[in-house]
């Protein structure tokens, strides 16, 4: 197996940024994206992404209490292939489908979106429909793992990565910070994301995990930009359902939207908390 250095991937994603990844090589066949006839995405409200670092880490919990804990009207989109999903179950309301390729529901207020089909790679995902006009925030679930996107082109990866709001996803175990400072040196120098971490609260890591973390991971918390996601026995054994999301997950949730782009939130309070 042929071993992809952090550099190659970085000069990889700078060719498709630059539109020069296709001419590259002898060009082999390409399957376009399902349900739709373009590769561009042109949200007219804001959209949050959110990156796991690594399966399991709660990414999809997290982008739900997101949108859950906004104070404007929002949905999750999420990119990942229909046997992926984290939202099956999710919603209290199924609508069917919502356009090509995709599946919709609500729970609590909240819109959520996900593949219908089963998907190769990042480029297969289908383009999102347009919101509904009281839609004023999509958080969008990537979905895919962070080496796969920078090595895709089309819609997906240009809204993760371009944008100036990211929040990355780990876990508070030694392989979750290695995963995470992996991550955070692919995204180069530019991007300064959010980082969440689930699982024990910061007081209680134990000195493993603080000793795991990198360089760019410890500039980050340096910056306060690590925010906790508190464990729930519940919610891990049972994943996401029709329940309430945890009042610790809302708010940990609420401080991620306090920390994001101004104009993407003001004064969050999930939705019947104090916080």
């Amino acid at each position: 197996m042929t071993v992809v250095t952090v550099e190659e991937l970085q000069r990889a994603w700078r060719a498709v940024q630059a539109g020069d990844f296709r001419h590259h090589g002898a060009p082999g066949p390409r399957r376009p994206a399902r349900g739709t006839a373009t590769t561009e995405w042109v949200p007219e409200h804001p959209v949050l992404p959110v990156l796991g670092c690594h399966g399991g880490a709660g990414t999809t919990t997290l982008a739900v209490a997101l949108a859950t804990a906004s104070d404007v009207p929002a949905r999750v989109v999420e990119a990942s292939s229909l046997l992926a999903t984290g939202l099956a179950g999710c919603a209290t309301a199924e609508f069917g489908r919502s356009g090509p390729g995709w599946l919709r529901g609500t729970r609590d207020g909240v819109l959520l979106e996900h593949s219908s089909d089963v998907l190769a790679t990042p480029a297969d995902a289908p383009v999102p429909g347009a919101a509904e006009d009281a839609v004023s925030l999509t958080v969008l679930d990537a979905g895919w793992e962070a080496g796969a996107l920078f090595l895709s082109d089309g819609w997906l990866p240009r809204a993760v990565f371009a944008g100036p709001g990211l929040v990355l996803v780990t876990t508070a175990t030694v392989p979750g910070m290695r995963r995470l400072e992996g991550v955070l040196h692919l995204l180069g120098e530019d991007l300064e994301p959010l980082v969440a971490v689930t699982g024990r609260r910061r007081r209680k890591w134990p000195r493993e995990v603080t000793h795991a973390m990198g360089d760019r991971t410890r500039r980050i918390d340096d910056a306060e930009a690590v925010v906790d996601v508190p464990h729930d026995a519940a919610l891990a054994t049972s994943g996401l359902d029709g329940s309430p999301l945890p009042a610790g997950v809302l708010a940990a949730a609420t401080q991620i939207l306090r920390l994001s782009e101004p104009g993407l939130s003001a004064q969050h309070t999930p939705k019947g908390q104090e916080v």
